[in-house]
């Protein structure tokens, strides 16, 4: 009578020699060199840079455009603001209404950075990529602003007052700078809010955590 081990000789997980009982046929092989960590590690998208940048200067120009909107459809208020003169209580109610508009186009500018952070969550993946959509946003945003202020006939146009010192100028350019930095700041915050909302679930950022 022959050995049972004979008739049936165990086989080794993972290399060749005897084989359990009951086995399949199919041999598993393990080896040392497989690379697991490529499962837990998603790719990025290629082009990150490029797409936010691109998505920034859209929605820059788009917020731009919607505060020429609502200023172009409301130009009839900013000049009876101007001509008012001295009757006092009927500048404070215009005032109020123009502080409303300023705070819609607000409001509208932040819901565009917001939605422009979370494109760029989706297809950037990182989300400082959405904060730098929102900077550029914001940036584009306050200097088509403060450029269009310059134009005679706008109803924001802002009047020169004579040719200025340079003490002036200097100082003029060094605040329009302070608050284009704030705009970026205030624009990236608002698309990487967007950013962190498209990929809270994101794999990458899951695997990020575990590590």
């Amino acid at each position: 009578m022959r050995d049972a081990d004979q008739q049936y000789p165990h086989q080794r997980l993972g290399g060749s020699g005897s084989r359990q009982p009951f086995d399949d046929e199919t041999e598993v092989e393990f080896d040392d060199k497989d690379d697991l960590k490529g499962l837990d590690s998603p790719q990025l998208p290629h082009n990150r840079f490029v797409k936010a940048l691109i998505i920034g200067i859209a929605a820059g120009l788009l917020c731009a455009t919607q505060s020429v909107v609502i200023t172009l459809v409301n130009s009839s208020t900013y000049q009876t603001y101007v001509t008012s003169g001295t009757q006092q209580t009927v500048q404070n109610a215009i005032a109020l209404t123009l502080f409303g508009l300023a705070c819609l186009t607000f409001g509208i500018s932040m819901l565009i950075y917001f939605i422009a952070g979370f494109v760029t969550g989706k297809v950037a993946v990182l989300r400082r990529m959405g904060f730098l959509t929102g900077f550029v946003a914001g940036a584009i945003t306050y200097m088509l602003s403060f450029l269009l202020n310059y134009i005679p006939g706008y109803p924001t146009h802002l009047a020169s007052s004579g040719v200025r010192g340079l003490v002036g100028v200097g100082s003029g350019i060094l605040v329009s700078l302070i608050f284009l930095l704030l705009w970026g700041v205030i624009g990236g915050l608002a698309s990487f809010a967007g950013a962190w909302l498209a990929t809270r679930k994101h794999p990458y950022y899951y695997t990020s955590q575990g590590s």
